[in-house]
């Protein structure tokens, strides 16, 4: 099963949910990052579901997904991912903030 994946035709399709971030560099300054998730699809009649999701500000922002037996396992998955990929692409967690808490970007570290 595969739990990751970056392609060009993966539609984030409709957005359930969007979180704001900052990203704070010492050399380039501040910025936003968000973050999106796209609803949960169905992909072979119940045997497989993927959660598309994408990060926009920090690194490439292809869409992504998150794949599971049923749409709650790939939400599970799908957290899981997104806090691993922001915490690695912004090298340093305390870069990262959510309602301006250094370090706490509200998804699972790993």
């Amino acid at each position: 099963m595969h739990y990751h994946q970056a392609t060009s035709d993966l539609d984030l399709g409709t957005i359930i949910a969007k979180r704001d971030l900052r990203y704070s560099d010492p050399e380039s300054g501040s910025r936003a990052v968000q973050v999106l998730l796209g609803t949960p699809q169905e992909l072979s009649l119940g045997r497989e579901w993927c959660c598309p999701w994408r990060i926009i500000g920090i690194g490439d922002e292809k869409v992504r997904a998150a794949y599971g037996v049923d749409a709650f396992q790939c939400l599970q998955l799908v957290m899981i991912m997104i806090g691993a990929t922001l915490y690695a692409r912004a090298g340093d967690e305390t870069r990262l903030s959510w309602e301006g808490k250094p370090g706490d970007v509200g998804f699972p570290q790993q």
